[in-house]
């Protein structure tokens, strides 16, 4: 049970991450999912955005993730 649990969950993950737009996805990606840690230069870089933006879109990043997790549960 523990293990389709845990392969349910990383499914509603995935699906939940793959519902965001392009720009938030990469960004938690890079800073969350990444094997190698990603330097917020090189996230800045492939975003074409400033460094100091980072904090505040991954945040919002992070509600938007959040708000199709529950939206997947609750349809589910």
């Amino acid at each position: 049970e523990d293990v389709l649990a845990a392969a349910e969950e990383e499914q509603t993950l995935r699906d939940a991450l793959a519902s965001l737009g392009a720009r938030d996805r990469v960004l938690l990606e890079a800073l969350y999912l990444s094997e190698i840690p990603v330097p917020y230069s090189e996230i800045a870089r492939r975003l074409h955005i400033a460094v100091g933006s980072i904090p505040a879109l991954r945040e919002r990043a992070i509600w938007r993730l959040t708000e199709a997790i529950i939206s997947r549960r609750l349809a589910g």
